[in-house]
């Protein structure tokens, strides 16, 4: 490992109470619970984590180790969000609620006198790091975006360290730049595995339950993040099946209207259009489709299109896995082919590390258009031309699945 990852800036591991907070959407809050995660494997730590009520039913079935464990209490704060001062009336809810939440987290927070306040973005983290602020708790910040966000932004001058996905976060004055550790998104544990198997590569993060320092850039495998900053120049050469195609579509942790039927419809459109086109090709045997949807309804609809593309190509196996969340993403991101993916920090990370070919569709009112600039700093890194952006119109989604099945399938 290289002495830059050694020499990151390190949380006191004596706090046995980590304060972590992150927005309710999987961008947010997938890094912070693999974070909670391997802080609960490493001695007597306990956890509160606190996030707003689109947390709620989610992730659940994915972290029992997190949810099933003693030393892990989850609070929410109902915090409203904040849009702007042209409202009067909403930028006043803003106001109360901010307060009301402030004054949560300090009754959450009394007694834990050595805690260590750990935030992952998003509105609700506003009041956990202004009562760190307030306390002079140690405060350490996570950017997952290739850009820097609001809220991280708000809070640079008052933390310790800012911890990033991205080799170079936009927006980071120069100022602050002594403070800023690259440690990747924080993948879990399995996810690793799943690459560096891949890869055939070993191993190679650092025993931190060894240590009496944690620090976050031994959260991601160094050589995992040798990949993902620079992937183009490795020596690896990854073998692909030519026999099977693994296709993925994932609208976000929770789900996006137009991945559902809309998209499966010109799945099916151009799936037909190649594979008649290469009837000669015996080789193609089975096609894998694994589709994330927002809703059980959208679900049906979009079954009832993949079972007439099962229909119309009787020689070739057609398997389709249709729900509005996977609790195995790591298996089925690691081992797919396609990926067609928003482009949360999480989602395009792990798109890349895959190997995959992908169709990015960045939300159109992204904050600080921030799912745009995360696709795009991998399309321009990525030299093999396996990323397409795409928009949500018709002919751009049409324009990035005919290019990445042509390339796929020929």
């Amino acid at each position: 490992m290289s002495s830059k990852t050694k020499d990151s800036c390190n949380i006191n591991i004596n706090s046995k109470y980590y304060i972590i907070t992150a927005g309710g959407t999987g961008g947010h809050i997938f890094p912070a619970l693999n974070l909670a995660l391997n802080l609960l494997s490493s001695g007597n730590n306990k956890v509160v984590f606190l996030t707003d009520n689109r947390f709620k039913n989610f992730y659940q079935d994915k972290y029992p180790q997190v949810f099933n464990n003693d030393n892990f209490t989850i609070k929410y704060l109902d915090i409203k969000k904040f849009s702007g001062f042209k409202n009067p009336i909403k930028f006043i809810n803003f106001c109360y609620s901010l307060i009301i939440s402030i004054y949560q987290t300090f009754m959450i927070g009394k007694n834990k006198q050595n805690s260590v306040i750990v935030g992952f973005g998003g509105y609700v983290s506003i009041p956990v790091i202004m009562y760190g602020i307030l306390t002079r708790k140690e405060i350490i910040l996570h950017e997952q975006n290739a850009i820097l966000g609001r809220v991280n932004k708000l809070f640079l001058p008052f933390c310790k360290t800012l911890y990033t996905s991205f080799k170079k976060t936009i927006d980071i004055k120069n100022i602050y730049q002594d403070k800023v550790k690259q440690c990747g998104v924080l993948f879990s544990d399995k996810f690793e595995k799943l690459i560096l198997t891949k890869y055939n590569l070993q191993n190679n993060k650092l025993k931190t339950n060894t240590t009496n320092q944690l620090d976050l850039s031994m959260r991601v495998d160094s050589t995992i993040l040798d990949i993902l900053n620079n992937k183009s120049k490795t020596n690896v050469n990854l073998i692909k099946q030519n026999t099977n195609i693994n296709i993925t579509i994932l609208g976000g942790s929770l789900g996006a209207s137009f991945f559902n039927d809309s998209l499966a419809s010109k799945i099916y459109d151009i799936v037909t259009k190649h594979c008649n086109e290469n009837l000669t090709n015996k080789s193609l045997k089975k096609i894998n489709i694994n589709h994330q949807v927002k809703t059980q309804i959208d679900a049906e609809n979009v079954l009832k299109i993949y079972n007439t593309l099962q229909q119309s190509l009787p020689t070739i196996n057609i398997v389709f896995d249709v729900k509005t969340f996977f609790i195995n993403p790591e298996e089925i991101i690691s081992n797919s082919d396609v990926i067609i993916s928003r482009c949360g920090a999480s989602s395009v990370c792990e798109a890349y590390l895959s190997d995959a070919k992908c169709i990015f569709v960045p939300i159109k009112k992204s904050a600080k258009n921030h799912q745009f600039l995360n696709a795009q700093y991998f399309c321009n890194q990525e030299s093999k031309g396996n990323i397409f952006i795409a928009t949500e119109k018709n002919n751009s989604i049409h324009e990035g699945l005919e290019y990445i099945f042509k390339k796929i399938l020929n």
